[in-house]
């Protein structure tokens, strides 16, 4: 991928971005179930690339951008996030029940997909575990996950993990906002009494002013470094480090040791054997 590619792919997922924030800003009912623009813009280039329609053509480079995107995003997930004992304390219940119910779910996850082999041979390896990461932890999980397989030479998770993450949100959305508005009508929320009395912007996308508020602080003079562009910078060394502890952590078999193909080896490293 060129630079030009990857502008390019950027340009196509601007625009749909923009379109699924316009239809969602006139299509009310989708307020209401509280689809992101992301995802209705995503739903119509679907609809309109080669696996329905077919009068957009989508980059054979789309299918690259999840796994290199996804450095990115668990980077940056700690930044400006402190630390204490109290603040660790708090969390050890949710740790516990969630970390219980995801091994459940992996365990479930596996047979589940052994036993669906039989019914669909042609389906990648370990396809059964992507349901567990689609739907406990969304599309970044899954692209972590299926680029992980990828790194181990099982090509086909990535496609699985994302229709997955998809259909999984859409009925996530569609059910759970369902037994929200059952909740809701019932008395037992604490957050939205009346949701027929909010406000338009509630369900909207675009603030009134007198509700905007800033989303961050500026941490440099603009003399030295753009703050925004010193965030960025911290990003490429923080996945190189994380490169740097997992080749620690998973070292390559030693040279004329590896039962298997390179195409196979952990990380794309080649022992020498092959």
């Amino acid at each position: 991928m060129t630079v030009k590619t990857f502008l390019s792919d950027m340009l196509l997922l601007s625009v749909f971005m923009l379109i699924g924030f316009f239809v969602r800003e006139k299509v009310k009912p989708l307020q209401k179930l509280f689809l992101p623009s992301s995802l209705i813009g995503g739903l119509i280039l679907l609809i309109l690339g080669p696996q329905l329609v077919n009068v957009i053509a989508v980059p054979e480079s789309f299918s690259g951008l999840p796994s290199a995107l996804i450095d990115v995003v668990m980077a940056s997930l700690v930044f400006g996030v402190s630390f204490n004992r109290e603040k660790i304390a708090s969390y050890l219940d949710y740790t516990c029940v969630p970390m219980t119910a995801y091994g459940m779910q992996m365990a479930v996850g596996a047979l589940l997909g052994f036993l669906l082999t039989k019914l669909w041979p042609g389906l990648p390896e370990g396809w059964g575990v992507m349901g567990v990461f689609s739907f406990h932890g969304g599309h970044g999980t899954a692209a972590a996950a299926a680029a992980t397989f990828e790194k181990l030479g099982i090509d086909g998770n990535m496609a699985v993990g994302m229709v997955l993450s998809t259909f999984g949100l859409i009925v996530a959305m569609l059910v759970g906002m369902a037994l929200v508005n059952f909740g809701v009508r019932r008395g037992w929320a604490t957050y939205v009494k009346e949701p027929k009395a909010q406000p338009a912007h509630f369900y909207g996308g675009v603030l009134p002013e007198e509700k905007r508020t800033a989303t961050g602080h500026t941490v440099t003079t603009g003399i030295s470094i753009n703050h925004l562009a010193l965030q960025g910078a911290w990003l490429p060394p923080c996945s190189w480090a994380a490169s740097c502890l997992m080749w620690s952590a998973w070292p390559p078999p030693p040279s004329g040791s590896c039962p298997v193909s390179c195409g196979a080896c952990l990380a794309a490293r080649c022992c020498g054997s092959c």
